[in-house]
């Protein structure tokens, strides 16, 4: 339960953090572990949706490298 509800409150800051046009690493990365979960990348839907494909290494996780290339092809 508690797990949950810190999931919750990170997700609710996180999405306040980013601005509606302007995606940036550090605003999605909630916690500040310098790795994007699925968890964190739910509060943008076009990055949950790339997310398999951004995940080079497959690890479950967005690097700020992997994060990159959604911010660009985002900007296209």
């Amino acid at each position: 339960m508690k797990k949950t509800l810190l999931t919750a409150a990170i997700m609710t800051t996180a999405t306040l953090a980013i601005a509606e046009d302007a995606l940036e690493f550090s605003a999605v990365d909630a916690d500040s572990n310098g790795l994007i979960s699925m968890e964190e990348a739910a509060v943008n839907e076009a990055l949950l949706d790339s997310f398999s494909a951004l995940d080079l290494d497959v690890d479950g996780n967005l690097t700020e490298d992997e994060f990159a290339a959604f911010t660009v092809a985002s900007a296209e």
